[in-house]
């Protein structure tokens, strides 16, 4: 599957966090198992999410290697809308 990865240079290297500007050097960059671990989606579902535009595109950081600003990750997650789990018949 071919992902549609961003080049570092495609960055600027500053973005605005709503208080001040942030260097982007310090952010963390995310590999895909640590991207899943901390959203809880299958590598399947991230590509598919990248794919629709419902995630944020990795950056490509080698040939082969691809990873996600740790702030991206954030912001997707605390963008997600909280849902209440209904409780199953017989439950108490």
């Amino acid at each position: 599957m071919v992902r549609r990865a961003r080049k570092p240079g495609d960055l600027n290297n500053t973005r605005f966090d709503g208080e001040g500007v942030k260097d982007v050097k310090d952010d963390r960059i995310l590999r895909q198992a640590e991207v899943s671990r901390v959203t809880g989606l299958p590598r399947t579902s991230l590509d598919r999410r990248v794919r629709n535009g419902t995630f944020p595109a990795p950056l490509l950081i080698g040939p082969k290697s691809v990873g996600w600003l740790s702030s991206e990750v954030q912001e997707w997650i605390r963008g997600c809308e909280r849902k209440a789990v209904p409780k199953r018949a017989g439950k108490g």
